[in-house]
């Protein structure tokens, strides 16, 4: 008699074990931390009418559709659902429905800029905390809370629909929205991942023919031109490296000095010291980047290179 209590009493606790465990499940089921099926974060396109993919992507337009690869090449589009936001996939989407706003420039979309994403049917995609599914809502109204990335791209580079491999980053939910399957709602989660950074950095170089030290500084003058950025300094800024004594190295004294946190796009770089009435322009996207001087030389050069 006593061993069938034992018996039972182990019974029903393993019975309760299960039940705990199966409602873990479903507790975890309807979070949004379930591991993401994609391998990378790099798993969107953004496609044109009749996927006859131009070579950029313009704002304010619904003449676009947004594919993913990691789900077999399926388009998100409005649909309705039961639990979750009323996003479905489609395996085939001639009709545009995607439209992307930027928040402030114009000319065509650039990879790291704030843009917002509307669905037709639904509205803007916004983060939003809800009961199940991902934690995505709509909004009625723009909101700018999105950064469209491109694998090995720099910010501030014009968007191209030849560049298959995007990410779609939030900046509310700080994570990027990947394909992933869950029990409830559209298969969409979120996934961390490493992001371009949204300001330049360049290094200024200068260098000296001589066959002796050289003591003295060097000064640039960085003079935007045309910038797509939203972040970090947009105003003209001056740099000077220190004056200590430089050692000649193949022929040349050899300067340099990082300016850092610049907005993004096209800046003009004049030398100013020592006096040589030199200047170029370049593209500074997210990142670090380099402009190189020769005394006497004109124009500058990028990488490890000089005049």
């Amino acid at each position: 008699m006593n061993h069938t209590r034992t018996h039972a009493r182990r019974s029903w606790s393993l019975l309760g074990v299960a039940a705990v465990l199966a409602m873990l499940m479903t507790a975890i089921s309807l979070t949004d931390g379930k591991a993401a099926k994609a391998a990378s974060v790099y798993e969107w396109n953004i496609r044109a009418v009749g996927d006859r993919d131009g070579t950029v992507v313009y704002p304010g337009t619904v003449g676009y559709k947004m594919l993913n690869y990691t789900n077999w090449s399926q388009y998100l589009t409005y649909g309705s659902r039961s639990q979750g936001i009323n996003l479905v996939w489609k395996d085939y989407n001639e009709t545009p429905n995607i439209r992307i706003d930027r928040q402030s420039g114009s000319g065509p979309l650039t990879y790291g800029e704030p843009v917002a994403i509307y669905v037709q049917g639904g509205g803007y995609l916004r983060y939003g905390v809800r009961s199940s599914g991902i934690n995505l809502v709509w909004s009625s109204s723009a909101v700018y809370e999105w950064r469209i990335h491109g694998q090995d791209k720099m910010s501030g580079a014009v968007m191209n629909p030849y560049d298959y491999n995007m990410a779609l980053y939030n900046t509310r939910a700080g994570a990027h929205v990947v394909y992933g399957e869950r029990s409830y709602g559209i298969n969409l989660v979120w996934a961390g991942g490493a992001i371009p950074p949204s300001t330049a950095t360049v290094s200024l170089g200068h260098r000296l023919s001589s066959t002796v030290p050289c003591t003295g500084s060097v000064s640039f003058r960085l003079t935007p031109v045309s910038l797509n950025g939203s972040d970090g300094i947009g105003t003209a800024t001056t740099v000077q490296t220190s004056g200590e004594t430089r050692y000649p190295s193949g022929g040349y004294c050899y300067w340099t000095v990082p300016s850092y946190g610049l907005r993004t796009g096209t800046w003009r770089i004049d030398l100013l010291n020592p006096a040589w009435p030199v200047s170029c322009q370049i593209f500074l996207g997210g990142g670090t980047t380099s402009a190189n001087f020769t005394q006497g030389r004109y124009g500058c050069t990028t990488g490890l290179s000089y005049p």
